[in-house]
């Protein structure tokens, strides 16, 4: 601490911030493109994984470009809205295996038909899939799943590690 008080004194200098190791990584994800995500670490999110993962009942709302929901790392994370889409609300999963519920009603009342998986406001329609791209390598970060095998690379794993990987 001596050193930085030293080096902020000096009249070249604008800024000292001195750097601490907060915690140890838990494990490192065998994702991939994890050598690639330089983002994390100044964000110490490595090491808030030794302090927990999130929780699946926690929901991350991207407003974004939209989110292509068949995405690798993705496709097992998206939320469905369990008002309009038959979901279970204690388990948080479809009750069948069509991901859609679409049946021209507002079943839940928000004032948006079938927004099964959320709402497309620039279409102004109830698909928010991702023409751009942006938005999916938004929620990626955010809540990419982790350590999740490549169907066809075998012993590779697919993708990115999210920073909320439970959620």
């Amino acid at each position: 601490d001596r050193a930085a008080e030293a080096l902020a004194e000096e009249q070249a200098v604008d800024f000292v911030a001195v750097h601490r190791l907060v915690a140890r990584i838990a494990d490192a994800p065998l994702d991939e493109y994890w050598a690639g995500q330089w983002g994390m670490v100044p964000v110490q999110g490595p090491a808030a994984w030794n302090i927990g993962w999130a929780a699946p009942d926690v929901a991350i709302a991207i407003a974004d470009t939209g989110v292509q929901q068949q995405q690798m790392d993705l496709r097992e994370r998206t939320w469905y809205n369990p008002g309009e889409s038959g979901v279970d609300p204690t388990t948080g999963r479809r009750t069948s295996n069509a991901p859609v519920a679409y049946n021209g009603v507002d079943a839940d009342g928000n004032g948006y038909v079938d927004d099964c998986r959320g709402y497309d406001f620039v279409a102004r329609d109830n698909d928010p899939s991702d023409e751009y791209v942006h938005g999916t390598f938004v929620a990626g970060i955010a809540a990419a799943s982790t350590n999740n095998p490549d169907p066809f690379i075998p012993g590779g794993y697919e993708g990115v590690a999210g920073m909320a990987r439970e959620a």
